[in-house]
Protein backbone atom coordinates (compact mmCIF):
# COMPACT_ATOMS: atom_id res chain seq x y z
CA UNK A 1 0.00 0.00 0.00
CA UNK A 2 2.59 2.34 0.67
CA UNK A 3 3.98 1.85 -3.18
CA UNK A 4 1.26 2.52 -3.99
CA UNK A 5 0.35 5.89 -2.26
CA UNK A 6 3.82 6.95 -3.93
CA UNK A 7 2.37 6.45 -7.60
CA UNK A 8 -0.84 8.14 -6.86
CA UNK A 9 1.38 11.24 -5.20
CA UNK A 10 3.93 10.89 -8.28
CA UNK A 11 1.15 11.30 -10.55
CA UNK A 12 -1.34 14.02 -9.45
CA UNK A 13 2.23 15.63 -8.93
CA UNK A 14 2.60 15.61 -12.47
CA UNK A 15 -0.22 16.58 -12.94
CA UNK A 16 -2.02 19.12 -10.43
CA UNK A 17 -5.39 18.69 -9.78
CA UNK A 18 -5.93 14.91 -11.15
CA UNK A 19 -5.65 12.28 -8.89
CA UNK A 20 -6.45 8.33 -9.25
CA UNK A 21 -9.21 6.56 -7.58
CA UNK A 22 -8.48 6.50 -3.59
CA UNK A 23 -9.11 4.26 -0.82
CA UNK A 24 -8.50 5.15 2.88
CA UNK A 25 -5.46 3.62 2.61
CA UNK A 26 -4.26 6.26 0.25
CA UNK A 27 -5.93 9.11 2.34
CA UNK A 28 -3.97 7.66 5.60
CA UNK A 29 -0.58 7.47 3.68
CA UNK A 30 -0.81 10.89 2.86
CA UNK A 31 -1.44 12.35 5.63
CA UNK A 32 1.36 10.51 7.70
CA UNK A 33 3.32 11.47 4.98
CA UNK A 34 3.33 15.31 5.76
CA UNK A 35 2.52 14.42 9.06
CA UNK A 36 5.97 13.11 9.59
CA UNK A 37 8.04 15.19 7.09
CA UNK A 38 7.04 18.81 9.33
CA UNK A 39 9.32 18.02 12.44
CA UNK A 40 11.79 17.56 10.00
CA UNK A 41 11.71 21.08 8.61
CA UNK A 42 11.03 22.86 11.96
CA UNK A 43 10.11 22.50 15.38
CA UNK A 44 6.54 22.69 16.83
CA UNK A 45 5.54 24.76 19.73
CA UNK A 46 1.98 26.87 21.05
CA UNK A 47 2.32 29.36 18.71
CA UNK A 48 -0.74 30.12 16.21
CA UNK A 49 1.15 28.40 12.86
CA UNK A 50 1.37 25.15 14.45
CA UNK A 51 -2.01 24.76 15.57
CA UNK A 52 -3.50 23.60 12.76
CA UNK A 53 -0.70 20.95 12.62
CA UNK A 54 -1.44 19.69 16.11
CA UNK A 55 -5.48 19.48 15.71
CA UNK A 56 -4.92 18.04 12.40
CA UNK A 57 -2.37 15.56 13.93
CA UNK A 58 -5.34 14.66 16.66
CA UNK A 59 -7.67 14.29 14.08
CA UNK A 60 -5.75 12.10 11.87
CA UNK A 61 -4.45 10.07 15.12
CA UNK A 62 -8.29 9.67 16.55
CA UNK A 63 -9.14 7.83 13.01
CA UNK A 64 -6.23 5.73 12.90
CA UNK A 65 -6.91 4.35 16.73
CA UNK A 66 -10.79 3.58 15.23
CA UNK A 67 -9.37 1.56 12.72
CA UNK A 68 -6.14 0.25 14.28
CA UNK A 69 -6.00 0.58 17.92
CA UNK A 70 -2.79 1.46 19.00
CA UNK A 71 -1.56 3.26 15.58
CA UNK A 72 -2.37 6.52 16.30
CA UNK A 73 -0.57 6.72 19.16
CA UNK A 74 2.93 8.34 18.49
CA UNK A 75 1.22 11.23 16.95
CA UNK A 76 -0.93 11.53 20.28
CA UNK A 77 2.58 11.30 21.99
CA UNK A 78 3.80 14.02 19.86
CA UNK A 79 1.48 16.74 20.09
CA UNK A 80 1.26 16.12 23.89
CA UNK A 81 4.76 16.36 24.10
CA UNK A 82 3.90 19.84 22.53
CA UNK A 83 0.97 21.17 24.12
CA UNK A 84 2.01 20.24 27.33
CA UNK A 85 0.80 20.56 30.35
CA UNK A 86 0.83 23.82 33.22
CA UNK A 87 -0.76 27.59 32.93
CA UNK A 88 0.69 30.41 30.99
CA UNK A 89 -0.69 34.09 31.14
CA UNK A 90 -1.30 34.72 27.64
CA UNK A 91 -1.38 38.72 26.42
CA UNK A 92 -1.96 38.05 22.65
CA UNK A 93 -5.20 35.93 21.48
CA UNK A 94 -2.42 34.68 19.16
CA UNK A 95 -1.30 32.41 21.99
CA UNK A 96 -4.32 30.93 22.99
CA UNK A 97 -5.24 28.39 19.86
CA UNK A 98 -3.46 25.75 21.59
CA UNK A 99 -6.30 25.24 23.86
CA UNK A 100 -8.17 23.42 21.04
CA UNK A 101 -5.28 20.76 20.47
CA UNK A 102 -5.09 20.44 24.66
CA UNK A 103 -8.92 19.75 24.67
CA UNK A 104 -8.28 17.33 21.96
CA UNK A 105 -5.69 15.62 24.35
CA UNK A 106 -7.86 15.70 27.04
CA UNK A 107 -10.95 13.88 25.38
CA UNK A 108 -8.70 11.48 23.67
CA UNK A 109 -7.13 10.69 27.47
CA UNK A 110 -8.89 8.06 29.53
CA UNK A 111 -11.05 9.45 32.18
CA UNK A 112 -9.03 7.05 34.65
CA UNK A 113 -5.80 8.82 33.88
CA UNK A 114 -7.00 11.64 35.96
CA UNK A 115 -3.24 13.69 36.65
CA UNK A 116 -2.91 13.56 32.76
CA UNK A 117 -6.52 14.88 31.88
CA UNK A 118 -5.85 17.91 34.83
CA UNK A 119 -2.41 18.91 33.17
CA UNK A 120 -4.04 19.47 29.69
CA UNK A 121 -7.23 21.40 31.54
CA UNK A 122 -4.54 23.02 33.43
CA UNK A 123 -3.46 24.68 30.27
CA UNK A 124 -6.39 26.12 29.09
CA UNK A 125 -6.47 28.20 31.74
CA UNK A 126 -4.82 31.10 30.22
CA UNK A 127 -6.55 30.94 26.98
CA UNK A 128 -9.91 31.29 29.19
CA UNK A 129 -8.44 34.46 31.42
CA UNK A 130 -7.90 36.21 28.26
CA UNK A 131 -11.24 35.49 26.40
CA UNK A 132 -12.64 36.67 29.78
CA UNK A 133 -10.40 40.16 29.50
CA UNK A 134 -10.90 40.59 26.16
CA UNK A 135 -14.61 40.61 26.14
CA UNK A 136 -15.39 41.71 29.58
CA UNK A 137 -12.70 43.81 30.48
CA UNK A 138 -13.26 47.53 30.13
CA UNK A 139 -12.10 50.92 31.25
CA UNK A 140 -15.47 51.29 33.46
CA UNK A 141 -14.79 48.58 35.42
CA UNK A 142 -10.84 47.32 35.01
CA UNK A 143 -7.29 49.02 34.40
CA UNK A 144 -5.69 48.71 31.21
CA UNK A 145 -3.98 45.34 31.16
CA UNK A 146 0.11 45.21 30.42
CA UNK A 147 0.92 43.76 27.28
CA UNK A 148 -2.23 43.71 25.29
CA UNK A 149 -2.46 42.89 21.59
CA UNK A 150 -4.57 45.85 21.04
CA UNK A 151 -3.24 49.34 22.01
CA UNK A 152 -5.01 50.81 25.59
CA UNK A 153 -4.78 47.30 26.89
CA UNK A 154 -8.70 46.90 26.54
CA UNK A 155 -10.81 44.55 23.93
CA UNK A 156 -10.22 42.80 21.06
CA UNK A 157 -8.39 43.47 17.39
CA UNK A 158 -11.61 41.74 15.47
CA UNK A 159 -9.84 39.69 13.23
CA UNK A 160 -11.26 36.64 11.69
CA UNK A 161 -7.94 34.77 12.30
CA UNK A 162 -9.23 34.84 16.30
CA UNK A 163 -12.43 32.97 15.06
CA UNK A 164 -10.34 29.55 15.55
CA UNK A 165 -7.78 30.39 17.83
CA UNK A 166 -10.41 31.23 20.82
CA UNK A 167 -13.97 29.59 20.34
CA UNK A 168 -13.38 25.79 19.52
CA UNK A 169 -10.89 25.43 23.17
CA UNK A 170 -13.77 27.60 24.93
CA UNK A 171 -16.15 25.44 23.78
CA UNK A 172 -14.93 22.02 24.10
CA UNK A 173 -13.79 23.38 27.30
CA UNK A 174 -17.81 24.14 28.31
CA UNK A 175 -18.86 21.01 26.41
CA UNK A 176 -20.09 17.94 28.25
CA UNK A 177 -20.15 15.59 25.13
CA UNK A 178 -17.25 13.02 24.78
CA UNK A 179 -15.98 13.49 28.56
CA UNK A 180 -14.58 16.90 28.10
CA UNK A 181 -15.57 19.30 31.64
CA UNK A 182 -18.34 21.09 30.72
CA UNK A 183 -17.42 24.30 32.38
CA UNK A 184 -20.34 26.71 31.58
CA UNK A 185 -17.83 29.64 31.86
CA UNK A 186 -15.87 28.88 29.05
CA UNK A 187 -19.28 27.81 26.99
CA UNK A 188 -20.60 31.06 27.66
CA UNK A 189 -17.25 32.99 26.41
CA UNK A 190 -17.09 30.76 23.22
CA UNK A 191 -21.16 31.71 22.42
CA UNK A 192 -20.23 35.48 22.91
CA UNK A 193 -16.70 35.38 21.41
CA UNK A 194 -18.41 34.42 18.23
CA UNK A 195 -21.39 36.57 18.34
CA UNK A 196 -19.43 39.40 19.04
CA UNK A 197 -17.20 38.97 15.77
CA UNK A 198 -20.17 38.32 13.68
CA UNK A 199 -21.96 40.88 14.90
CA UNK A 200 -21.53 44.24 16.16
CA UNK A 201 -21.69 45.00 19.75
CA UNK A 202 -19.10 47.33 20.07
CA UNK A 203 -20.11 50.96 21.74
CA UNK A 204 -20.79 54.07 20.02
CA UNK A 205 -17.89 55.86 21.69
CA UNK A 206 -14.91 58.00 20.92
CA UNK A 207 -13.07 56.84 23.46
CA UNK A 208 -10.62 54.41 21.90
CA UNK A 209 -10.35 51.77 24.37
CA UNK A 210 -13.94 51.34 25.57
CA UNK A 211 -14.64 51.09 22.07
CA UNK A 212 -12.66 47.88 21.42
CA UNK A 213 -14.62 46.08 23.77
CA UNK A 214 -17.92 44.35 22.87
CA UNK A 215 -20.21 45.56 25.25
CA UNK A 216 -23.63 46.20 23.94
CA UNK A 217 -26.56 43.73 24.55
CA UNK A 218 -27.79 44.24 21.04
CA UNK A 219 -26.91 43.79 17.55
CA UNK A 220 -25.81 46.96 15.47
CA UNK A 221 -25.74 44.98 12.31
CA UNK A 222 -23.22 42.46 10.94
CA UNK A 223 -19.22 42.56 11.51
CA UNK A 224 -17.01 40.24 10.22
CA UNK A 225 -19.90 38.18 8.70
CA UNK A 226 -20.87 39.87 5.49
CA UNK A 227 -24.42 38.31 4.85
CA UNK A 228 -24.91 40.08 1.18
CA UNK A 229 -21.61 38.13 -0.15
CA UNK A 230 -22.06 35.65 2.43
CA UNK A 231 -18.30 36.01 2.91
CA UNK A 232 -16.28 36.80 6.28
CA UNK A 233 -14.13 39.81 5.99
CA UNK A 234 -10.92 40.00 7.83
CA UNK A 235 -11.00 42.90 10.10
CA UNK A 236 -13.55 45.41 10.04
CA UNK A 237 -11.63 48.25 8.29
CA UNK A 238 -11.53 46.36 5.13
CA UNK A 239 -13.41 46.56 2.19
CA UNK A 240 -14.81 44.18 -0.76
CA UNK A 241 -10.97 43.42 -1.68
CA UNK A 242 -10.28 42.09 1.99
CA UNK A 243 -12.21 38.99 1.26
CA UNK A 244 -9.39 36.94 2.15
CA UNK A 245 -9.01 33.07 1.02
CA UNK A 246 -6.96 31.97 4.34
CA UNK A 247 -9.01 34.11 6.41
CA UNK A 248 -12.34 32.12 5.26
CA UNK A 249 -10.80 29.22 5.81
CA UNK A 250 -10.16 29.95 9.76
CA UNK A 251 -13.83 31.50 10.09
CA UNK A 252 -14.55 28.14 8.33
CA UNK A 253 -12.55 25.91 10.69
CA UNK A 254 -13.24 27.74 13.89
CA UNK A 255 -16.77 27.65 13.46
CA UNK A 256 -17.44 24.35 12.24
CA UNK A 257 -15.49 22.90 14.90
CA UNK A 258 -17.25 25.24 17.86
CA UNK A 259 -20.40 24.40 16.73
CA UNK A 260 -20.27 20.77 17.46
CA UNK A 261 -19.36 21.11 21.37
CA UNK A 262 -22.10 23.93 21.73
CA UNK A 263 -24.18 20.99 23.17
CA UNK A 264 -26.10 23.26 26.19
CA UNK A 265 -27.48 26.58 25.82
CA UNK A 266 -26.17 30.17 26.46
CA UNK A 267 -26.21 30.94 29.77
CA UNK A 268 -24.71 34.23 30.26
CA UNK A 269 -27.01 38.09 30.14
CA UNK A 270 -24.38 39.74 28.66
CA UNK A 271 -26.04 39.87 25.14
CA UNK A 272 -30.04 39.37 24.44
CA UNK A 273 -29.39 37.20 22.00
CA UNK A 274 -25.94 34.88 20.41
CA UNK A 275 -25.58 32.23 17.69
CA UNK A 276 -26.58 28.90 18.69
CA UNK A 277 -25.14 25.42 17.17
CA UNK A 278 -28.32 25.36 14.84
CA UNK A 279 -27.59 29.31 14.34
CA UNK A 280 -23.48 28.78 13.40
CA UNK A 281 -24.83 26.38 10.81
CA UNK A 282 -26.92 28.18 9.04
CA UNK A 283 -24.33 30.69 8.96
CA UNK A 284 -22.10 27.78 7.38
CA UNK A 285 -24.75 26.91 5.16
CA UNK A 286 -24.96 29.88 3.39
CA UNK A 287 -21.01 30.46 3.33
CA UNK A 288 -20.53 26.73 2.03
CA UNK A 289 -23.04 27.64 -1.15
CA UNK A 290 -21.07 30.90 -1.70
CA UNK A 291 -17.44 29.53 -1.30
CA UNK A 292 -18.40 26.42 -3.87
CA UNK A 293 -19.23 29.38 -6.68
CA UNK A 294 -16.14 31.60 -6.06
CA UNK A 295 -13.44 28.45 -6.40
CA UNK A 296 -10.30 28.52 -8.88
CA UNK A 297 -10.58 26.70 -12.33
CA UNK A 298 -8.20 24.38 -10.69
CA UNK A 299 -11.19 23.38 -8.19
CA UNK A 300 -9.57 24.88 -4.75
CA UNK A 301 -9.83 28.34 -3.02
CA UNK A 302 -7.96 31.56 -4.16
CA UNK A 303 -6.53 34.28 -1.98
CA UNK A 304 -8.86 37.00 -3.26
CA UNK A 305 -12.78 35.92 -2.77
CA UNK A 306 -14.22 38.63 -3.95
CA UNK A 307 -12.47 38.38 -7.79
CA UNK A 308 -11.75 34.59 -8.02
CA UNK A 309 -11.29 35.50 -11.44
CA UNK A 310 -8.52 37.61 -11.04
CA UNK A 311 -6.29 34.39 -9.56
CA UNK A 312 -4.88 31.98 -11.69
CA UNK A 313 -4.30 29.55 -9.00
CA UNK A 314 -5.74 28.42 -5.40
CA UNK A 315 -3.64 28.27 -2.40
CA UNK A 316 -3.22 25.23 -0.24
CA UNK A 317 -3.94 26.11 3.11
CA UNK A 318 -7.35 27.84 2.20
CA UNK A 319 -8.40 25.29 0.23
CA UNK A 320 -7.28 22.46 3.04
CA UNK A 321 -9.55 24.58 5.87
CA UNK A 322 -12.32 25.22 3.58
CA UNK A 323 -12.40 21.23 2.43
CA UNK A 324 -12.04 20.47 6.23
CA UNK A 325 -15.37 22.47 6.67
CA UNK A 326 -17.60 21.18 3.80
CA UNK A 327 -16.02 17.54 4.41
CA UNK A 328 -17.46 17.83 8.02
CA UNK A 329 -21.13 20.05 6.89
CA UNK A 330 -21.76 16.26 4.39
CA UNK A 331 -20.58 13.86 7.08
CA UNK A 332 -22.50 15.84 10.01
CA UNK A 333 -25.77 16.11 7.85
CA UNK A 334 -26.07 19.90 7.20
CA UNK A 335 -24.68 20.07 4.03
CA UNK A 336 -26.21 18.76 0.96
CA UNK A 337 -24.03 15.72 0.13
CA UNK A 338 -24.98 14.86 -3.63
CA UNK A 339 -24.37 18.49 -4.27
CA UNK A 340 -21.26 19.28 -2.31
CA UNK A 341 -19.16 15.58 -2.64
CA UNK A 342 -18.10 16.55 -5.69
CA UNK A 343 -16.90 20.16 -4.70
CA UNK A 344 -14.84 18.43 -1.40
CA UNK A 345 -13.29 15.55 -3.76
CA UNK A 346 -11.62 17.42 -6.39
CA UNK A 347 -10.69 20.26 -4.10
CA UNK A 348 -8.86 17.16 -2.15
CA UNK A 349 -7.58 16.07 -5.26
CA UNK A 350 -5.53 19.42 -5.95
CA UNK A 351 -4.55 19.06 -2.30
CA UNK A 352 -2.68 15.05 -2.80
CA UNK A 353 -1.64 17.20 -5.95
CA UNK A 354 0.71 19.59 -3.89
CA UNK A 355 2.12 16.58 -1.59
CA UNK A 356 5.08 15.48 -3.04
CA UNK A 357 7.14 12.06 -2.39
CA UNK A 358 8.97 13.54 0.75
CA UNK A 359 5.98 14.81 2.13
CA UNK A 360 6.45 18.21 1.39
CA UNK A 361 3.32 20.46 0.89
CA UNK A 362 3.87 23.64 -1.73
CA UNK A 363 1.49 26.62 -2.81
CA UNK A 364 1.26 27.63 0.91
CA UNK A 365 0.90 31.63 1.12
CA UNK A 366 3.05 32.66 3.56
CA UNK A 367 1.75 35.27 6.73
CA UNK A 368 0.78 38.65 6.34
CA UNK A 369 -0.46 38.85 2.58
CA UNK A 370 -3.61 39.00 2.43
CA UNK A 371 -5.68 38.21 -0.44
CA UNK A 372 -2.60 39.17 -3.31
CA UNK A 373 -2.97 36.84 -5.98
CA UNK A 374 0.40 37.09 -7.17
CA UNK A 375 1.52 35.86 -3.37
CA UNK A 376 0.57 32.06 -2.73
CA UNK A 377 3.51 30.46 -1.81
CA UNK A 378 7.34 31.86 0.10
CA UNK A 379 10.80 30.27 -0.43
CA UNK A 380 11.28 30.13 3.27
CA UNK A 381 9.11 26.90 4.50
CA UNK A 382 10.36 27.14 7.83
CA UNK A 383 7.38 30.21 7.99
CA UNK A 384 4.55 28.93 6.06
CA UNK A 385 4.66 25.22 5.85
CA UNK A 386 3.32 24.49 9.49
CA UNK A 387 -0.11 25.71 9.21
CA UNK A 388 -0.29 24.94 5.36
CA UNK A 389 0.46 21.11 6.64
CA UNK A 390 -2.17 21.51 9.57
CA UNK A 391 -5.15 22.46 6.81
CA UNK A 392 -4.07 19.25 5.09
CA UNK A 393 -4.64 17.07 7.70
CA UNK A 394 -7.47 18.98 8.60
CA UNK A 395 -9.00 18.28 5.25
CA UNK A 396 -7.90 15.20 5.42
CA UNK A 397 -9.36 13.95 8.89
CA UNK A 398 -12.81 14.53 7.51
CA UNK A 399 -12.38 13.19 3.87
CA UNK A 400 -11.29 9.71 5.51
CA UNK A 401 -15.07 9.96 7.08
CA UNK A 402 -16.39 9.45 3.33
CA UNK A 403 -18.00 6.43 2.09
CA UNK A 404 -15.36 4.40 0.04
CA UNK A 405 -18.07 4.60 -2.99
CA UNK A 406 -17.08 8.55 -2.51
CA UNK A 407 -13.50 8.03 -2.72
CA UNK A 408 -14.12 6.09 -5.07
CA UNK A 409 -15.00 8.93 -7.68
CA UNK A 410 -11.88 10.93 -7.14
CA UNK A 411 -10.73 10.80 -10.53
CA UNK A 412 -14.10 10.94 -12.12
CA UNK A 413 -14.35 14.44 -10.26
CA UNK A 414 -10.89 15.82 -10.82
CA UNK A 415 -11.01 15.79 -14.51
CA UNK A 416 -14.20 17.29 -14.18
CA UNK A 417 -14.17 21.20 -15.40
CA UNK A 418 -15.69 23.80 -12.22
CA UNK A 419 -19.33 24.55 -12.19
CA UNK A 420 -19.56 28.46 -10.29
CA UNK A 421 -23.64 28.22 -11.12
CA UNK A 422 -23.69 25.91 -8.37
CA UNK A 423 -26.40 25.37 -6.33
CA UNK A 424 -27.27 23.27 -3.32
CA UNK A 425 -30.49 22.40 -1.41
CA UNK A 426 -30.62 23.67 1.81
CA UNK A 427 -34.45 22.18 3.18
CA UNK A 428 -34.80 18.21 3.20
CA UNK A 429 -38.08 16.88 2.64
CA UNK A 430 -38.51 14.02 5.16
CA UNK A 431 -41.08 11.70 4.18
CA UNK A 432 -43.35 10.19 7.00
CA UNK A 433 -46.48 7.84 6.15
CA UNK A 434 -49.17 7.24 3.79
CA UNK A 435 -51.52 10.57 3.86
CA UNK A 436 -54.65 8.45 4.06
CA UNK A 437 -53.21 6.46 7.04
CA UNK A 438 -55.94 7.59 9.80
CA UNK A 439 -55.12 5.76 13.08
CA UNK A 440 -58.35 5.55 15.86
CA UNK A 441 -56.94 7.70 18.62
CA UNK A 442 -56.00 6.96 22.61
CA UNK A 443 -58.40 5.62 25.23
CA UNK A 444 -57.51 7.59 28.54
CA UNK A 445 -60.44 5.38 30.32
CA UNK A 446 -62.92 8.23 29.88
CA UNK A 447 -63.16 7.47 26.21
CA UNK A 448 -61.41 8.40 22.90
CA UNK A 449 -59.41 11.84 23.54
CA UNK A 450 -59.18 12.39 19.49
CA UNK A 451 -58.42 11.26 15.63
CA UNK A 452 -55.58 11.96 13.60
CA UNK A 453 -55.05 11.89 9.85
CA UNK A 454 -51.20 11.45 9.04
CA UNK A 455 -48.95 13.75 6.80
CA UNK A 456 -46.77 12.80 4.02
CA UNK A 457 -43.53 14.38 4.35
CA UNK A 458 -42.46 17.31 6.60
CA UNK A 459 -39.81 19.84 5.12
CA UNK A 460 -36.89 20.78 7.66
CA UNK A 461 -33.86 22.95 7.12
CA UNK A 462 -30.67 21.34 6.77
CA UNK A 463 -28.68 23.28 9.43
CA UNK A 464 -30.78 21.74 12.29
CA UNK A 465 -29.31 18.51 11.12
CA UNK A 466 -27.73 16.52 14.24
CA UNK A 467 -24.28 15.24 13.67
CA UNK A 468 -23.64 11.68 15.62
CA UNK A 469 -23.52 12.24 19.51
CA UNK A 470 -25.98 15.55 19.10
CA UNK A 471 -28.96 15.86 20.71
CA UNK A 472 -32.45 18.85 20.61
CA UNK A 473 -35.02 19.24 22.57
CA UNK A 474 -38.51 20.49 21.92
CA UNK A 475 -41.36 21.58 24.66
CA UNK A 476 -44.63 20.40 24.14
CA UNK A 477 -46.76 23.66 24.01
CA UNK A 478 -50.47 21.68 23.88
CA UNK A 479 -51.19 17.96 24.11
CA UNK A 480 -51.87 16.33 21.41
CA UNK A 481 -50.60 13.64 18.97
CA UNK A 482 -46.89 14.28 17.91
CA UNK A 483 -44.81 12.63 15.22
CA UNK A 484 -41.15 12.19 16.03
CA UNK A 485 -38.73 10.52 14.01
CA UNK A 486 -36.34 12.04 11.21
CA UNK A 487 -34.54 10.99 8.11
CA UNK A 488 -30.91 9.05 7.94
CA UNK A 489 -28.71 11.65 5.60
CA UNK A 490 -26.09 9.29 5.21
CA UNK A 491 -25.56 5.90 3.13
CA UNK A 492 -25.09 4.06 6.19
CA UNK A 493 -27.45 2.85 8.61
CA UNK A 494 -28.51 5.58 11.38
CA UNK A 495 -30.05 5.50 14.60
CA UNK A 496 -32.29 8.01 16.45
CA UNK A 497 -33.20 7.78 20.10
CA UNK A 498 -36.26 9.64 21.84
CA UNK A 499 -37.25 10.50 25.21
CA UNK A 500 -40.93 12.19 25.87
CA UNK A 501 -40.63 13.58 29.81
CA UNK A 502 -43.32 15.45 31.59
CA UNK A 503 -43.25 18.44 32.78
CA UNK A 504 -42.18 17.66 36.25
CA UNK A 505 -39.18 15.47 34.41
CA UNK A 506 -40.56 11.93 34.68
CA UNK A 507 -40.09 9.83 32.26
CA UNK A 508 -43.17 9.11 29.92
CA UNK A 509 -41.56 7.27 26.86
CA UNK A 510 -38.32 6.24 25.63
CA UNK A 511 -37.02 4.34 22.09
CA UNK A 512 -34.83 4.13 19.63
CA UNK A 513 -35.13 3.97 15.76
CA UNK A 514 -33.79 2.35 13.12
CA UNK A 515 -32.96 4.79 10.12
CA UNK A 516 -31.79 3.38 6.76
CA UNK A 517 -29.23 4.47 4.73
CA UNK A 518 -31.25 7.96 2.93
CA UNK A 519 -34.69 6.73 4.62
CA UNK A 520 -36.83 8.27 7.16
CA UNK A 521 -38.62 6.46 10.37
CA UNK A 522 -41.43 7.66 12.57
CA UNK A 523 -43.53 7.00 15.65
CA UNK A 524 -46.48 8.48 16.71
CA UNK A 525 -47.32 9.02 20.28
CA UNK A 526 -49.38 11.62 22.07
CA UNK A 527 -47.35 13.82 24.46
CA UNK A 528 -48.90 15.98 27.35
CA UNK A 529 -48.74 19.54 27.16
CA UNK A 530 -45.59 21.34 28.80
CA UNK A 531 -43.76 17.90 28.39
CA UNK A 532 -39.96 17.97 26.57
CA UNK A 533 -39.43 15.45 23.37
CA UNK A 534 -35.76 15.31 23.45
CA UNK A 535 -34.22 13.38 20.00
CA UNK A 536 -30.76 12.58 20.00
CA UNK A 537 -28.13 10.97 17.48
CA UNK A 538 -26.77 7.93 18.75
CA UNK A 539 -25.49 6.85 15.32
CA UNK A 540 -21.58 6.31 15.02
CA UNK A 541 -21.04 7.72 11.36
CA UNK A 542 -24.17 9.17 10.07
CA UNK A 543 -26.04 13.07 10.20
CA UNK A 544 -30.08 12.99 10.59
CA UNK A 545 -32.26 15.02 10.34
CA UNK A 546 -35.09 15.60 13.48
CA UNK A 547 -38.76 16.13 12.89
CA UNK A 548 -41.38 16.59 15.76
CA UNK A 549 -44.42 17.23 13.88
CA UNK A 550 -47.80 18.33 15.80
CA UNK A 551 -51.09 17.06 14.95
CA UNK A 552 -54.41 18.20 15.19
CA UNK A 553 -57.06 16.14 16.72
Amino acid sequence: MRCRAFCLLAVVTLVPGLARAATRADVLEAAERAADRLPAIRSEGRRWEDVPYLVGLLLVAEQLEKSTPGAGRRWIDRAAAIVGGGDAPIGNGDYAGYAQAAMDLYRLTPPSDTARRAAFLSATEGPLRFAASALHAAPSNSPPLADWWVDGGYGTRFWVDDLFTMPPGLAMRGAKRDGLPGDAAARDLAYEWIEAYLYDHRPASGDAPAAGVPAERRRAGPLLWDPALALFRHDTDSGRSRYWGRGNGWAAWGLARSAGYLDNPYGGNRYDAVLDRTGIRQVLVRFSVALAARRSDDGGWPTDLAHPEDCPSSETSATGLITYMLAKGVNEGWLDRTAFTPVILKAFSLLLGRLDAHGDVSGIQPPGTGPDCGVTTSSDPAVDVSYGVGAFLLAASEILKLPDADLAMLEGVAARPVDRAFSARVWIVVPMDDPDAISSGIDDGDGFRGFRRSLRAVAVPLWTALAPGEDTTRVNEREGFLRIGGRNLSPVSAAMAFEIRSADGSLAERSTLDLPPGGSAFVTLFAAEGSTVILSNVSADAGVAPAVVSESC
